[in-house]
């Protein structure tokens, strides 16, 4: 009887604890989420359904299969009769330009609705906001108590699966992300799949009641999980290794995740019949997915191929979305916990020398990544002995990696943004607190042998959480800084601009402040990437024509976002008509600057290059802002800032300057071929023609000051003017 009231209060316990991380993550997330309104994507999608393009919507090829945006999200209002019909008839029978995620699609254009009634110009609707908000935070909930159990099942203690849930929910990719609330579906929702599906799995394997309802849930799972976007296939697959690492023969589970994974690569097959206009191919050729891999697809494939196209930077970024000092404090304390033997050291050794012959090399990142996870095999395979808690201990093993690898190695084919590696965070994370938890454990329960390690080691990892945790601090900064600006901006239109003025904008965030300025005005993009394509003017005869067309009718502005580029991001971000002076325009001045700072706590983020700095606001708005260290230079603190720059467009012709490199800013000097002995180089509004021995640094790249320097129009006019000095 005693132990039957132990047993009934551990239960409470434990279920008490779910309800607990659930409350205060939902809450959590609604609290910091409330403070700000719609950001990009959502922002531009709502002001898309409420104002419409204006110019038209896209109208695709003969023959070509419908996406989503062809009939717009245009006129979808809550409330409104047969909504959801129209919601659902859109998504099922079209593609997104991701893919064919229906389910996603669904929630956006439901998302478009309700939030166009809470921005209404005319009557809003805040509430409606606020309770599509509050459906987020449960989906954070949820998945906060899905991802503690499935941590739980790999770990010894809760301490350690709460550890795992706090580097998992301030990381980047989740505060990142966490600020779109629909648009392309809910961020929260891919990895919440992945943790309904394994978990879903483990109640199936080990139910002895009820198994059908298990089994049924998981199958529904299995189904819309690849609907709501394809990566959640991923889920289907570990399940089938799991089935053959636990049973080694055909199982009905196996069958089931079999049928999921077929599913997964055709998501339209199911529908196909009934929706004969979707296209009956792999998911590979389906949306974005096609397009990233069309440029492999094209080649000849080989090992060395793929090696080269390989996007190493993913490991790069991956390796930030933690401290490094934790990754370091870990690697250290999977190579001690390793046994002092000639094997352990010839393959700790083995590991060393490949990551040092990679030093240097594009995939050096990768390998170490690489070199880790060998190591916690290694770990578990020497700790291995014949008891059944050791093998199921060593199976873990094997599956966190499988999982990992599984999750993470897609990204060096298709990686785009640092929110999408929240994905393979998951299985990371719990792969390293695993591999050092008993370390943890023993440490803590030594007395006074302990004491220096004590004082040493617990001190570090404190200052990783609390690094960690102010990446929340960090994104709620960025997006408040942003969107002050964005709000500031949208009020000195309204006030300074007369209805219908045209802005050409250099950053994705111009729409934003049309939304914000309740459509005063209608941006158009000097960039060609990431905007919507009908409003384009990346080109100069583009521009031209359109500005002639409009010039008389309505006033025509240049919005410059002017930050401190990087020479990478710079060459292509920022505003190339203004940086190249190749429209006539009246400067109105320098507008508004918004800026933020923030703290961070582990020391060796100090040392990490800009390049590696992580965006922590709506993840498409990276190249809209300044990021990274603080530009004075003070320790421990990051930056964001923009200004903005207003120039009245005086002429609608364009310079002929401007058809040279068309895509190039020109905003640092860039160097285009070498001729004799000058540098032929383009720098602001300029073709320079520069000696060897000069640097092409900005402030070297003075013709005024430097007579050695020869400016010309064109390439072949520096050419000849080189060539006649030759000859004096």
């Amino acid at each position: 009887m005693h132990k039957k009231r132990e047993i009934g209060q551990d239960g409470q316990r434990r279920h008490l604890r779910l309800v607990l991380i659930f409350i205060v993550t939902a809450v959590c997330f609604f609290a910091v989420r409330s403070t700000e309104g719609l950001v990009w994507n959502d922002s531009p999608q709502t002001a898309e359904n409420l104002y419409g393009f204006q110019d038209g919507t896209i109208h695709p090829p003969e023959g070509a299969t419908p996406v989503c945006r062809d009939e717009g999200a245009f006129g979808l209002r809550w409330g409104a009769p047969e909504l959801m019909q129209t919601v659902f008839r859109r998504a099922f029978s079209c593609l997104e330009f991701g893919g064919y995620r229906p389910l996603s699609a669904a929630l956006s254009f439901t998302g478009v609705a309700i939030f166009s009634e809470a921005y209404s110009p005319a009557d809003p609707k805040p509430y409606l906001g606020t309770i599509w908000i509050a459906g987020v935070a449960v989906l954070f909930g949820l998945l906060a108590v899905l991802f503690f159990l499935l941590a739980r099942r790999y770990v010894q203690t809760n301490l350690a699966a709460y550890a795992i849930l706090l580097l998992f929910f301030f990381s980047p990719p989740v505060v990142s992300g966490a600020w779109i609330l629909f648009s392309g579906g809910i961020q929260v929702t891919v990895p919440l799949f992945i943790c309904l599906g394994l978990w879903l799995y483990h109640k199936t394997a080990d139910a002895a009641r009820h198994r059908w309802l298990w089994g049924s849930a998981l199958a529904l799972t299995l189904i819309t999980g690849p609907w709501v976007r394809e990566y959640i296939g991923i889920v289907a697959a570990l399940i089938v290794f799991l089935e053959l690492q636990q049973h080694r023969r055909v199982t009905l589970i196996l069958v089931l995740a079999v049928l999921g994974f077929l599913h997964a690569l055709f998501p339209t097959a199911l529908l196909h019949p009934f929706l004969p206009q979707l296209p009956l191919v792999p998911v590979f050729k389906l949306g974005s997915l096609a397009a990233q891999l069309s440029t492999a697809a094209d080649s000849e494939w080989s090992i060395w191929n793929s090696l080269a196209q390989a996007k190493w930077d993913a490991a790069k970024v991956f390796l930030v979305l933690l401290p490094p000092s934790f990754f370091l404090i870990s690697t250290l304390i999977l190579l001690f916990s390793l046994k002092r033997d000639r094997q352990s050291l010839t393959v700790t050794g083995v590991f060393a020398v490949a990551v040092l012959a990679a030093s240097g090399k594009p995939w050096f990142w990768f390998l170490l990544i690489i070199a880790f996870c060998g190591l916690t095999l290694w770990q578990a395979l020497r700790n291995r002995s014949n008891t059944k808690a050791d093998k199921a201990q060593f199976g873990n093993v094997v599956f966190l990696n499988v999982w990992f690898l599984a999750s993470f190695l897609p990204f060096l084919k298709v990686f785009s943004a640092h929110v999408h590696l929240a994905y393979p965070l998951m299985p990371a994370l719990i792969l390293i607190v695993a591999a050092t938890e008993y370390f943890w454990l023993d440490l803590l329960n030594r007395s006074t042998r302990a004491i220096w390690q004590k004082a040493i080691l617990i001190p570090i990892v404190l200052v990783c959480f609390v690094d960690q945790t102010l990446n929340a601090y960090g994104s709620y900064v960025t997006v408040k800084s942003l969107y002050g600006g964005v709000r500031y901006m949208a009020d000195w239109m309204r006030t300074h601009t007369p209805q219908g003025t045209i802005v050409v904008a250099n950053a994705l965030h111009a729409e934003d402040i049309r939304f914000y300025s309740q459509n005063h005005v209608l941006p158009y993009w000097s960039v060609g990437v990431g905007v919507p394509p009908e409003r384009t003017l990346e080109k100069p005869e583009e521009l031209e024509r359109f500005m002639r067309k409009h010039f008389v009718s309505q006033r025509i502005l240049m919005l410059n976002m002017d930050q401190a580029f990087s020479p990478v991001k710079g060459g292509f971000h920022a505003h190339k008509y203004i940086t190249r002076n190749t429209v006539k325009v009246a400067p109105q001045g320098d507008i508004y600057t918004s800026a933020g700072w923030f703290a961070f706590a582990d020391p060796l983020r100090n040392f990490v290059p800009r390049s590696m700095a992580l965006f922590l606001g709506p993840p498409d708005l990276e190249n809209d802002i300044y990021y990274g260290r603080d530009r004075s230079h003070r320790w421990f603190l990051n930056e964001v800032s923009v200004t903005y720059q207003v120039y009245t467009v005086l002429d609608p012709a364009v310079s002929k300057a401007a058809y040279y490199l068309p895509d190039s800013t020109f905003l640092y000097p860039q160097l285009l071929e070498s001729y004799r002995d000058y540098q032929l180089c383009g720098y602001r509004d300029k073709l320079l023609a520069v000696p060897d021995d000069v640097p092409l640094t900005e402030n070297r790249l003075d013709p005024t000051t430097d007579n050695r320097i020869i400016v010309g129009a064109s390439v072949n006019e520096l050419k000849s003017k080189i060539d006649r000095l030759a000859h004096k």
